[in-house]
């Protein structure tokens, strides 16, 4: 998975799969630090893909 970040500038690559699982992330629309949270669809987490780490389970 490739990602872009238009608030803060940066893009990351990521392996979007955990064993025998692909995963499915979206944008959330949602800012965290002038980065864009990716929303893991499995398990509704959110994920700043700037920092690369969960950033919040609640919406």
């Amino acid at each position: 998975m490739v990602t872009f970040c238009p608030l803060c500038g940066s893009g990351r690559v990521f392996r979007a799969s955990a064993p025998n699982q692909a995963l499915s992330f979206g944008v959330s629309g949602l800012p965290y630090n002038s980065d864009v949270l990716l929303d893991d669809r499995q398990t509704e987490w959110l994920w700043s893909q700037l920092r690369m780490q969960a950033a919040r389970a609640d919406r």
